[in-house]
């Protein structure tokens, strides 16, 4: 099992599939060749790993914008009887977290970078206020 953290990594496929409950999810399989250490990339062995992105429910939304984010414009190309999400293949920031599920331990990637995160609503001018008070 990989360290959590956050490393880079080249797409090699992408493709759309259905996750285990029948909902469709994008399959993004990457060729990680460095980890981010201190601020800065280092080397390490290559190694395959897979991000899925749910497009169930309210996952679709931020699943469009990391799709977004790492350049696709859903255009799809034919390989065989499969149909290839077109992306480009430029390093792709990702990260590496573990969860837990039925006991078990897993990695799970995702993309990192992708603009997203912060969730909730805007904070008001009390809201700053009291924050701006726990420094005076």
């Amino acid at each position: 099992m990989q360290q959590a953290g956050t490393y880079s990594g080249t797409l090699t496929r992408a493709s759309l599939g259905k996750a285990s409950n029948d909902s469709l999810q994008a399959v993004l399989r990457y060729n990680i060749t460095h980890v981010e250490v201190d601020g800065a990339w280092q080397e390490i062995e290559p190694l395959e790993r897979t991000v899925f992105l749910s497009f169930n429910g309210k996952a679709k939304d931020y699943s469009k914008k990391k799709l977004e984010a790492i350049g696709f414009e859903g255009k799809f190309e034919q390989d065989g009887d499969q149909q290839l999400m077109v992306i480009p293949a430029n390093p792709t920031s990702l990260t590496c977290k573990h969860d837990t599920w039925n006991g078990e331990t897993k990695e799970r990637w995702d993309i990192a970078n992708w603009g997203g995160g912060g969730g909730g609503k805007p904070a008001d001018d009390a809201d700053l206020m009291t924050f701006q008070a726990l420094w005076n």
